[in-house]
């Protein structure tokens, strides 16, 4: 089972120049509720859920948890994450993705009209303008950070 823990999300607007100008929290999530800030594209099989103040994912075949706010200014994104293999049926410790700032290029004003056929598999995403973190691929070998440009 793969256990992402994230303690607190905090989103902070920052200047041009990336000196934090505006220390405001715009958003926090301890998970003690529900997940109605979030939007799940997940394979069948697996499940994301607010578990004893974190966000769990049991995962078979991918899972991507979006923030379903817009944000439209740069921000600061912070997040604690721990992966768990302890021997359950999914466990299999792999990387984390991470994108931010995503747009469908089909449909730029609703990213989540394709949520049910991205449905988690990381190839799928490849249509979206977006920027792309991967930490711990290739057997925790390989960080890649990438902008998804989109041709028309």
């Amino acid at each position: 089972m793969v256990y992402i823990s994230i303690v607190m999300i905090v989103i902070s607007i920052l200047s041009g120049s990336a000196q934090i100008a505006d220390k405001r929290l715009l958003f926090s999530d301890t998970f003690e509720h529900d997940l109605s800030n979030w939007t799940i594209e997940q394979a069948l099989g697996g499940t994301a859920e607010a578990k004893n103040g974190k966000l769990e994912i049991n995962d078979r075949k991918g899972c991507t948890v979006w923030f379903n706010h817009k944000l439209s200014d740069d921000v600061k994104i912070v997040f604690d994450i721990v992966m768990i293999d302890s021997g359950g049926i999914y466990d299999h410790v792999r990387d984390m993705n991470f994108f931010f700032k995503g747009v469908d290029p089909e449909n730029p004003e609703d990213i989540f009209i394709h949520s049910q056929k991205r449905s988690g598999k990381l190839t799928n995403y490849h249509g979206l303008k977006t920027y792309y973190i991967g930490y711990g691929g290739n057997h925790n070998t390989t960080t890649r950070f990438r902008k998804y440009r989109v041709s028309p």
